[in-house]
């Protein structure tokens, strides 16, 4: 039996359909109900993932041999903060230590590029040292911590990932593909140079279920291969949908301190990690994974953009449809300075 938590979210439901392609049997967690059809789930159970007697009972009943922790708040903010410690954090030393208890075999754990913090660099490796500038990425960097004083009796495999993109997780790309599907002006903060690295989510999925079959400790970067630059991104998904968009450039100098304002007063989807990404050049080095897992990508940075990007215009009315309502991935919420973007297009 295959434990997934965050099932209702976009990674943790495209693992437990990896999961059950493959004829695993999966007992699917959150405090949401599951996007996967319930049907094809072993068990899928609502609950409060920091509610320890609530957890025991599912290692009791079940017999589970992975566990894959996607679960996280990705929003801190003052109001929520004492929340956001008990899941991102207290509840991987619940988890693990129920794992350990029970005799599970591998506890997969989701974490991200974040802990390495600030940086402007290409193909930097995991042993990189680890400074995360935000509290979502401070608070991945302490499960990381709780985990890895339990290698000895547990095997943990950690991902780093960057941004993740698939057909469903679309964010605030559904407003730069608005952009691109109306033929406006495309603008991009600073002179669109630097490189980011993506990861497509069912690679990220295949890369798990490689990870419950490896039986040892180890840390992975994950991501795309030899990302070109965001602005060659962008062009090549214009040229690709037959949009008339031009990509104009903004200054960051003007830009960014308007945005951490926006973002200051609630009108902008937009984060400090997002601030970081969107001037910098940063990727991780994937030879470890390849080596230790035999993981290889399938879609490039241009390929998994162009694959979200045909999903969004199959499904243009759904997805603004459930913006309006407040609902699901597409929803962009306080659009605030993207508004304004959209205002000068």
């Amino acid at each position: 039996m295959h434990l997934v938590t965050g099932s209702s979210g976009y990674v943790g439901s495209v693992i437990v359909n990896k999961l059950l392609e493959s004829n695993k049997e999966v007992v699917a967690l959150d405090s949401s109900p599951s996007k996967v059809n319930s049907k094809y789930i072993n068990k899928n159970i609502n609950l409060d993932i920091t509610n320890y007697k609530r957890l025991e009972e599912i290692f009791i009943s079940n017999k589970i041999e992975s566990i894959y922790h996607c679960a996280a708040q990705l929003i801190y903010n003052k109001k929520n903060s004492e929340y956001f410690r008990k899941v991102n954090i207290e509840a991987t030393d619940i988890l693990s230590n129920l794992a350990i208890k029970y005799n599970v075999k591998n506890f997969i754990y989701i974490s991200s590029n974040c802990v390495y913090g600030k940086l402007n660099s290409l193909d930097i490796p995991e042993n990189f040292p680890l400074n995360p500038f935000e509290e979502y990425g401070d608070s991945k960097l302490q499960s990381e911590k709780i985990l890895l004083s339990k290698k000895e009796n547990l095997n943990v495999i950690i991902f780093r990932p960057p941004t993740i993109i698939g057909e469903g997780r679309l964010g605030i790309l559904s407003v730069v593909f608005d952009f691109i599907k109306d033929n406006k002006k495309l603008f991009l903060v600073g002179n669109g140079r630097n490189k980011y690295q993506f990861v497509y989510g069912d690679d990220l999925a295949s890369a798990c279920i490689l990870a419950s079959q490896y039986n040892k400790t180890n840390i992975f970067n994950i991501g795309s291969p030899n990302p070109c630059t965001l602005y060659e991104t962008f062009d090549f998904l214009i040229k690709k949908a037959s949009s008339k968009s031009k990509i104009y450039s903004l200054p960051a100098s003007i830009i960014l301190p308007l945005m951490r304002f926006f973002f200051k007063i609630g009108l902008s989807p937009l984060g400090p990690y997002q601030y970081n990404m969107i001037t910098n050049s940063f990727s991780g080095n994937i030879d470890n994974i390849s080596k230790e897992l035999g993981w290889k990508p399938t879609k490039n940075n241009n390929e998994m953009l162009l694959s979200a990007y045909d999903y969004y215009a199959e499904n243009y009315k759904e997805i603004h449809l459930n913006s309006k309502k407040g609902k699901g991935n597409s929803n962009i919420g306080r659009e605030g300075i993207i508004k304004i973007l959209k205002w000068l297009s």
